[in-house]
């Protein structure tokens, strides 16, 4: 039995009744480090929702390099291989910190899908989040520097810095290692001096003795 409230955060409150059938047919599956969830060219047999873990998407290049496409870390979040259900995986999947997914066979849900409108409302919905997601990222990465880049990176996935290589976040960012690496020193520059200049900030007496911190300069 899946637990109600990894089900809530997964699926909307009103989508979950719709389910059930498939949802009786899914179970929570641990993931090692470096398993490969699917790899590009095969044909998925289930789809994967992210229940804790860390996830990297990615392809060859003409060369042969891997390029990361998406990373995948967010309670409920989608790991789909391709576009329609049933299709070969366009990307290879592979988890960089263990974790555990939601294992749905794809077979059913690519029989209901010809007939279940809600399921094609849920398919849809589940669509068009990819769809804004993959816009995002292709904004930053041609309208932002490196700069730029990294900080919305930051943002956008805390932490993850620290539990990947920068080879995988400068392909994501389509930025060198040499560039990224440069970038980061730079970053660490700015709030190294940034906290030495609060910390040098005196203090000052307000009303009734307290201390108040002078406003930093523009």
């Amino acid at each position: 039995m899946i637990p109600e409230d990894i089900l809530a955060s997964i699926f909307g409150q009103g989508e979950i009744p719709f389910l059930r059938p498939l949802i009786a047919l899914a179970e929570i599956r641990p993931v090692k480090k470096n398993e490969i969830l699917f790899r590009e060219g095969s044909v998925p047999e289930e789809l994967f929702f992210v229940v804790d873990g860390i996830y990297r998407g990615f392809f060859e290049n003409s060369n042969g390099k891997d390029i990361t496409d998406c990373f995948c870390c967010n309670l409920g979040e989608a790991i789909v291989g391709s576009i329609p259900i049933g299709g070969k995986a366009l990307i290879t999947m592979e988890a960089i910190q263990a974790g555990h997914v939601l294992a749905v066979p794809s077979a059913p849900v690519v029989d209901k899908l010809e007939s279940d409108a809600s399921l094609v409302r849920i398919y849809n919905r589940m669509l068009l989040d990819s769809l804004r997601s993959h816009v995002e990222i292709k904004k930053v990465l041609y309208q932002f520097d490196a700069m730029q880049k990294y900080k919305w990176f930051l943002q956008k996935y805390p932490g993850l810095d620290r539990k990947t290589t920068v080879r995988c976040i400068a392909s994501y960012l389509d930025i060198t290692p040499v560039t990224l690496s440069r970038v980061r020193s730079e970053l660490a520059g700015e709030l190294e001096i940034k906290s030495g200049e609060s910390a040098a900030q005196p203090p000052r007496r307000g009303k009734r003795g307290h201390s108040v911190r002078l406003p930093e300069e523009e």
